[in-house]
């Protein structure tokens, strides 16, 4: 996890205009280090609006919020009105049925609870990324390549079943929090460190607005407060082996 690229070495004289080897990277891409992922399986694709549909609709009736990046409008047509919003506006559940669900972290917990799983830790999702998920230049759904999100393409026979997520980010069950050998940036004081506070789930991988300098780098980690009903992150279900 993570990478030996620290802010520190930057004012390090033997590093000045060495720019060759080093990417920049946030307080808390560093330093690289060893993490123990034991057995688990986990779905290829991340949870879809049609799925999440019908579990707002059946068992999680009362349980979970119908998703801010949908618009229920039960004058409207097919699905009983549920649109899905996209930058050109919204549009009809049939055409973004297969699309990942950009909901709260909270919401896609109780989906995956109720499918007998979890949402994958920050390991476990690294792990299956680094091994599935394809950069912008082998296709993956970033840099505004669409405008929207698509069906992922990761599990297909073709390319060993490496693939495209659809063109969001995911969310982990890992809090956000301090890990060894953490030290906070001075360039932006308290970048991450303000949001060791229990609340903020951490986040992997990209949307498709994600630049693919920023999407194709493995290291980067976002996050957003677990209960956050506008983030462009989905989540995919895993389980325990």
């Amino acid at each position: 996890m993570g990478h030996d690229d620290a802010e520190s070495d930057d004012i390090l004289p033997t590093y000045e205009g060495a720019v060759a080897g080093h990417a920049f990277g946030w307080d808390n891409e560093s330093p690289a280090r060893a993490v123990r992922v034991s057995a688990f399986a986990v779905a290829w694709r991340p949870v879809t609006n049609g799925e999440f549909l019908a579990f707002y609709r059946g068992a999680g009736r009362g349980r979970v919020a119908c998703p801010v990046s949908w618009v229920e409008d039960q004058d409207g047509d097919g699905d009983g009105g549920v649109r899905v919003r996209t930058l050109y506006g919204a549009v009809p559940m049939d055409v973004a049925r297969d699309w990942p669900v950009l909901t709260a972290y909270d919401d896609l917990a109780a989906y995956a609870r109720a499918q007998g799983g979890r949402i994958p830790t920050e390991a476990e999702l690294r792990l299956f990324l680094d091994t599935y998920q394809v950069g912008y230049e082998e296709g993956a759904n970033t840099g505004f390549r669409n405008w929207h999100s698509l069906p992922a393409t990761a599990g297909c026979a073709a390319n060993g079943g490496r693939g495209s997520n659809g063109g969001v980010w995911e969310w982990t069950s890992t809090v956000l929090d301090t890990h060894e050998g953490f030290a906070g940036t001075t360039i932006f004081p308290g970048y991450t460190s303000d949001f060791f506070d229990t609340k903020h789930q951490v986040v992997l991988g990209a949307s498709y607005a994600t630049i693919p300098r920023l999407g194709d780098r493995r290291t980067v980690r976002n996050f957003y407060q677990h209960n956050y009903p506008y983030p462009w992150v989905g989540a995919r279900v895993a389980y325990d082996v």
